[in-house]
This record gives structure tokens, C-alpha cells and sequence, in this order.
């Protein structure tokens, strides 16, 4: 078999391949040392690898260096997604993150950033618009499974900060809470669910009992989540004031969910109210002219990095008319004044020159419906992509670049949310999780691992051949009707031994049937191949997904940040 590493470093990396089990067989083993050039790929024929040991610097010129050791995942790991993250022994340590795409039988060598703090490697100069920044839909949505739950439990928010999320998607709602008199065992006020205003304020006249307090908690339509808004801005604010998170930026969306029930002015003045209180927070004008914004960024514009860093960015939807807050919706953050309802083409609202195309499909018909949803939410993500989308979906053409500008010459800010939910076909785990065993075509993948799979192959563009489905701006291909198009298969001797017979019958290759004998000093140029790779494409865009952190795609926050180094240009996109 051909097995092939992208070093998609800046270095010179010393590795050493093993076609034994254990390391620890120095005794008659097979093993070769190999030197992974800098963006370059290296093919390695006819041998069953095993293992790769990469070598790693050390502190002291006298030590030796450090190995890590990366073993190849084998069959019944294929039971999962195309794509997965490798585990290295001594993980914490170790200077790269390694992928291995099935597909191509292929590993994937990237730097290892630091997701606590990966803004701060990026210049001043940069809007926000052209980040990449990881995003969670219904951030605070742990309960409720499996129609209202959208994160695992196991990620509260402290935790995606840290793991890299920087966009943040907050639900909330008004509960009424009645302060009464204490009685002797001191018991607590009485709360009322969202809906019982009237009740509460009918109950307050009709008796001597107080006029209603209100207090905003985390929903998910009509399923509380627990947490208060309070809690959340703490959350925050501590994370942005922390070593690790004070050149960092969070954008927090917040959206009102029981607006049938609650009048958007009150809903807009306790969202107010509450930020004022909380650690970090803003005041109003005083009396010469003076404000304090805190933590705040709260100007209706897409702020640059530099302007944003240790400042949380609102993007208010809600408050349309700008009741509550000084300045009107000026002074709410970034301030949609239109946002449809699960626009499946997309939609563009413009911003102080700005143009921000937003694609928001949630309600798809079923499961069925996935790598549809899939392939419209990445194509937001490719900025030569026109926007709206039209159907049917046209690929661009053969070397076509993006249009500077954006759209109708403005610059672009790119929203996709990878979510979608409709019960009872299309729930979010399945959508965002998938089902069964992919690799062996005993399920299908969600919608996570199909970005992550495509992510791969925009980071390294050889992977495409390999790949059964190619993204709609994929030139000179026949269009299936929703934005993804078949590819032949390619006929190489791997393929035409498929063909011959099933592979499990078929004698294993052994060192004396190889056509290349395995060499035992430093190189065996023989069986290596060095290929230079192609540039990474230019994805710019903020993606907001549900289940982030499972199994199958717990990965996927470091491959969208690593987009924040590719496709840079000297002089474009604030890049010095």
C-alpha cells in the first residue's frame, strides 16, 4: 500500500517508520528514518507501516530528542468518520497535531496551537471578518435530550473557551420571580415560568404581595437550561481577564426565545440591566461626557482584532427598535435589523460596508437531508462563492479566484451555522453526530465530520482525488442538485487489485515481495517520494456547531483555527 505523510509545518521534521508492533523490538525489526521536508508530502511504498516515531527538540543541545510516537489507527477504527484525530503518546508535549484521512491513506502533520489563546498569534491589523472563529449554536443548551440539547455537559462554558470557541450563541428568557415575606424557616420567593406574567402581575394586585422581579435564564425554546444570564456574564468576564484569554475576544450572540410571551422592550432593558451589573460591565454617559464600556465592544461595526482584544463583541438580535440602550441599536453591537427564518439559500444584510452573509437552514426535512445541509453550510465559508445561493448550484470556474471585495465590493463577514433540528427525523445529536459505522456503510456521517473532511481537503488540495464527493466549486463536474458532485474513482494498482479478488484472500505482501527492498541506512530514496504541496484555499467565516466536542469530531475547532494561517496574503485582509 502507498502510505503518505503532508507536513504542513514550517519545519524540518526527523521521523522514523516502524513496520513492527512495539518499539521495543530493536532485534531483527524493520525500521527507517525519513526527513518530512516542509510543505511537502512524502509517499512511502509497498510496506505495512505500523507506527511513526517523529522526533521531537530538546531543551539541552546534549539531550537527545524527544520521541513521540503516532500509531496508525488499523481496521475497526475505519468503523467511524473518513477522517480522525491520532493520538501521540506524551500528547501534552508534542508540537504538532497529526489527522489521518482514509480516504488517501494519509497523515496530516500541522502545528499544535494554543486553543486558550490562539488569537493572540494573529496581528492587530485583522478584522474580525476575516478570522476563522469556532463557534457552539445554543451554547448553553445541556439539557433536554434529545430534541433540545445542543452541547455536551461535559463542555460548560469555562471549558469551550478554553478548547477554543469564540463565538458564542446565548438563549434567553424572562422568569418572573415574586419576592413574598420570609416566613420562620426563612423559605425563598416563588418563581413563575416564562408565560405566567399576567398571573404574576395579577397576583401581586389582587394581594399584598409585591410587585414581580424578573430575572433572564438560558432556554432553548421552551426548555429551560438552568443557567442564568448572570452566571454566563461571570463566565466571561473571568476568562477575559485571565492570562491566557486577555488578548483573546469573544462574540456573544443573544437572541430572545420566549418573545410570544415577554414585550421585546422589557426583554431589551433586562438584558441591559444585567450586563451594567455584572463584572466587566458597562455604564452610561455620565455627566461630562464620559463612559465606561468595560469589557465591552458595543459599537454598531465589525471591530479589528486589535480593537477587540480582551472585549466581549455583542451581536444583538433582538431589540429592534433599539429601546433601552443609549444610542438606539447603535449602541447594541453588531445589530441585524432582519434575520429570516431558516433561509435554505442564505441571506446578505450590509453593516457600515460590510456585507454579512448568513446561512441559517435548520429545518431540514430528515436525516436524509444532511449532506445537503453539509455542502450549503461550507459553501458560505468560500468567499468566490456568489452569495445568495442559487439553485441549481453552478461550480466556479477552473482557477477562479475570489473577488476582491466581496460582495458588490464590499468586504465580507461569513456566518454559516452547521446546526439543524426537525423533529422527529432529524434530531440535533444525529444531525451533528451521525449514526452507526460510516467506514463500514452500516451509517452515515453527521454533518461535523463531513466539515472536517472537507476542511482536510481545502488544507491540503491532493486529498480532493481521494475523495468520493468534492465541494460544488469543484471545476468540471456534473451537478447532483445540492452543492456536492461525484468524482470517478481513481484507477490506480491499488484499485485494480480490488477488482481482482477481495482483498482478505489475497497473500499479504511480505519484504521479499516488495519490488523495492526496505533500506537500512538513513534514506531509502527508493521507496520515498516527495511531492510539493498545493496552497491551502482561503476560508474566512465564523461556524457555529452543535456537539463540538464528541468523539467524531472533537477535532474539528483546531482545523478551522489553522484557516486563521492559511491562504494569507501580504496587504490583503489587514495581513501586514
Amino acid at each position: 500500500m502507498k502510505f503518505c505523510i503532508y507536513n504542513l509545518t514550517d519545519a524540518l521534521i526527523e521521523a522514523s517508520i516502524g513496520f513492527v508492533e512495539s518499539i521495543h523490538e530493536e532485534k531483527g525489526s524493520d525500521k527507517a528514518n525519513i526527513r518530512l521536508q516542509p510543505g511537502k508530502s512524502t509517499t512511502i511504498s509497498k510496506f505495512r507501516v505500523k507506527y511513526v516515531l517523529l522526533h521531537g527538540s530538546s531543551n539541552l543541545p546534549d539531550d537527545p530528542p524527544e520521541l513521540f510516537r503516532v500509531s496508525l489507527p488499523g481496521f475497526w477504527a475505519k468503523r467511524g468518520a473518513s477522517w480522525k484525530a491520532v493520538k501521540v503518546e506524551n500528547e501534552g508535549r508534542c508540537p504538532w497535531r497529526l489527522y489521518w484521512f482514509w480516504p488517501a491513506k494519509a497523515l496530516v502533520v500541522v502545528p499544535r496551537r494554543d486553543m486558550a489563546s490562539f488569537l493572540s498569534e494573529l496581528p492587530d491589523s485583522l478584522s474580525l471578518a476575516s478570522l476563522v472563529l469556532p463557534g457552539t449554536h445554543d451554547t448553553m443548551a445541556f439539557y433536554g435530550w434529545p430534541i433540545s440539547q445542543c452541547q455536551s455537559r461535559s463542555t460548560p462554558l469555562s471549558t469551550q473557551f478554553l478548547q477554543g470557541i469564540r463565538v458564542i450563541d446565548v438563549r434567553l428568557a424572562v422568569i418572573p420571580v415574586i419576592p413574598v415575606p420570609k416566613a420562620s424557616n426563612g423559605a425563598p420567593g416563588i418563581p413563575f415560568p416564562p408565560g405566567k406574567m399576567a398571573e404574576a402581575q395579577n397576583a401581586s394586585a389582587e394581594t399584598s404581595l409585591p410587585t414581580p422581579q424578573y430575572k433572564l435564564v438560558a432556554y432553548h425554546g421552551i426548555y429551560p437550561q438552568r443557567t442564568p444570564f448572570s452566571t454566563i456574564l461571570s463566565s466571561i468576564h473571568t476568562f477575559l481577564t485571565s492570562p491566557a484569554g486577555c488578548k483573546e475576544t469573544i462574540v456573544m450572540s443573544i437572541k430572545q426565545e420566549d418573545f410570544s410571551v415577554t414585550p421585546g422592550t422589557l426583554f431589551s432593558r433586562l438584558v441591559r440591566e444585567e450586563i451594567q451589573r455584572s463584572p466587566g460591565g458597562f455604564k452610561d454617559t455620565d455627566d461630562k461626557g464620559n463612559r465606561d464600556l468595560g469589557i465591552w465592544f458595543l459599537e454598531n461595526r465589525v471591530p479589528t482584532l486589535g480593537e477587540a482584544r480582551g472585549k466581549c463583541v455583542l451581536l444583538s438580535r433582538f431589540g429592534i427598535e433599539g429601546a433601552e440602550w443609549e444610542g438606539g441599536w447603535e449602541g447594541m453591537g453588531i445589530h441585524p435589523l432582519h434575520w429570516p427564518n431558516s433561509e435554505k439559500r442564505g441571506f446578505v444584510w450590509y453593516l457600515k460596508g460590510t456585507a454579512i452573509r448568513t446561512h441559517d437552514w435548520y429545518a431540514i426535512p430528515s436525516f436524509l437531508s444532511i449532506p445537503e445541509k453539509t455542502a450549503l453550510s461550507i459553501l458560505v465559508l468560500q468567499p468566490s462563492v456568489p452569495f445568495p445561493l442559487t439553485f441549481p448550484l453552478v461550480p466556479s470556474p477552473e482557477g477562479g479566484e475570489e473577488k476582491e471585495g466581496g460582495v458588490g465590493g464590499y468586504p465580507m463577514l461569513n456566518i454559516t451555522y452547521l446546526s439543524a433540528a426537525m423533529f422527529p427525523l432529524a434530531l440535533p445529536p444525529t444531525v451533528a453526530k451521525g449514526a452507526g459505522w460510516p467506514g463500514f456503510k452500516l451509517g452515515f456521517e453527521g454533518v461535523n465530520a463531513r466539515v472536517g473532511r472537507w476542511l482536510l481537503e481545502e488544507l491540503v488540495p491532493d486529498l480532493k482525488t481521494f475523495s468520493t464527493v468534492k465541494s460544488a466549486s469543484a471545476p468540471k463536474a456534473p451537478e447532483n442538485g445540492y452543492g456536492a458532485v461525484k468524482q470517478a474513482p481513481v484507477d490506480d494498482a491499488r484499485q485494480k487489485k480490488r477488482r481482482e479478488g477481495l482483498r482478505w484472500l489475497r497473500p499479504k505482501p511480505t519484504r521479499k515481495s516488495c519490488d523495492t527492498p526496505l533500506l537500512e541506512d538513513a534514506l531509502f530514496p527508493a521507496a520515498l517520494d516527495e511531492t510539493v504541496l498545493a496552497p491551502a484555499s482561503r476560508i474566512r467565516g465564523w461556524a457555529l456547531m452543535d456537539y463540538y466536542s464528541s468523539e467524531k469530531s472533537k477535532a474539528l475547532v483546531p482545523l478551522l483555527v489553522e484557516f486563521n494561517h492559511r491562504g494569507r496574503r501580504s496587504g490583503e485582509e489587514g495581513w501586514p
